[in-house]
């Protein structure tokens, strides 16, 4: 047991470590502002669904004409998206689609 710790430790500081690298906050920040014009325009469920298949599309082009697929980019757009969702609950009623 002794050795899961310092292991969990390390793995989140990778985690942190990936997640502060610019092309990781550029997919927040795009899921993130994607997602608010989306929802300007459907219903929350279509607007995450096409939101997130914009995200998958970008990281399969990348794995066949780019430098590969990559689950962090995947990660950051899913923190992109929360983010987004968090933010538009808090929002006055009437300002995106229901």
């Amino acid at each position: 047991m002794s050795g899961l710790w310092p292991r969990l430790r390390a793995g989140w500081a990778h985690l942190e470590d990936k997640l502060r690298e610019e092309d990781k906050q550029q997919h927040m920040l795009w899921s993130f502002w994607l997602m608010q014009g989306a929802c300007i325009l459907w219903p929350m469920p279509w607007a995450l669904l096409a939101v997130w298949l914009a995200g998958l599309g970008k990281e399969i082009w990348d794995a066949r004409y780019g430098s590969g697929f990559c689950w962090y980019d995947m990660l950051g757009n899913m923190l992109g998206l929360l983010a987004a969702v968090i933010f538009i609950s808090l929002a006055p009623e009437g300002l995106y689609q229901a």
